[in-house]
């Protein structure tokens, strides 16, 4: 069958061939997720005191009384666990000081421990953001990530552009779609001007998803032509410079 087919459809077949691999290996990486755990038990009470947009200092415990109204069980869980990871993780300056920063600002440390100039299968999946993320219902993410424009708006610019793994970005891609999926056209657009207001440059934001996002793909086709093929590909500096 192969040998009656025209040449020139080759690159046409491979380019199926290995949209259709690279996607189910993407898919094979993802699924990891559910057999990663996500934060180790702890109270935030216990560990960081959290700053508000109002500049007011509240501990986990009286952001419940206060809030609880405002989100469910499972929404309030979420909740501390991003903003418990984001000020374990890195340095949460003032506004003012954050509006000066590149989204290359130096991560003091991860969940998972310091990790060498790769993006391995292992790294991707090993990463505590991710796993919340992939857990957890669109629209309840929704209500959290608003939560955080409106009582967080540091800590949620300090998880997506100093603390976005190519994992992550991709799962937090994937919810959005979902997200859509179940919002009118209106409502989404008010999710993404909402959420977008929170970043001093928007683009910036943006282009951080965007190259985690395009790493993870990359590496899953890295997967492939390992796989498939035996070949070995030098990933760019760009992307080994997002790996978290």
């Amino acid at each position: 069958m192969m040998c009656e087919m025209l040449e020139y459809m080759d690159a046409y077949y491979l380019r199926r061939i290995l949209s259709r691999l690279v996607d189910k290996e993407m898919n094979f990486m993802l699924r990891s997720l559910e057999n990663v755990s996500t934060v180790k038990d702890r109270s935030l009470k216990d560990n960081t005191c959290l700053e508000s947009n109002d500049q007011r200092i509240y501990t986990s415990e009286n952001m419940s009384q206060m809030e609880s109204d405002k989100l469910d069980p499972q929404a309030l869980d979420v909740l501390y666990k991003l903003i418990s990871l984001v000020h374990t993780n890195l340095s949460i300056p003032s506004h003012s000081e954050i509006s000066g920063l590149s989204s290359t600002a130096s991560i003091i440390s991860t969940e998972s421990g310091d990790e060498s100039n790769s993006i391995g299968h292992s790294s991707l999946i090993e990463n505590p953001v991710a796993s919340i993320l992939w857990n957890i219902d669109p629209l309840v993410l929704q209500d959290v990530l608003l939560f955080m424009v409106n009582n967080f708006p540091r800590t949620l610019e300090g998880l997506i552009l100093h603390m976005l793994s190519p994992t992550t970005a991709e799962v937090l891609t994937r919810k959005f779609d979902e997200i859509d999926c179940r919002n009118t056209s209106e409502e989404q657009s008010e999710f993404y001007r909402q959420f977008y207001s929170v970043f001093d440059d928007q683009y910036a934001a943006m282009g951080a998803i965007l190259l985690a996002k395009e790493s993870f793909s990359f590496q899953a086709f890295c997967n492939v032509l390992e796989k498939y093929l035996g070949v070995s590909v030098d990933k760019p500096a760009h992307f080994v410079k997002r790996t978290l």
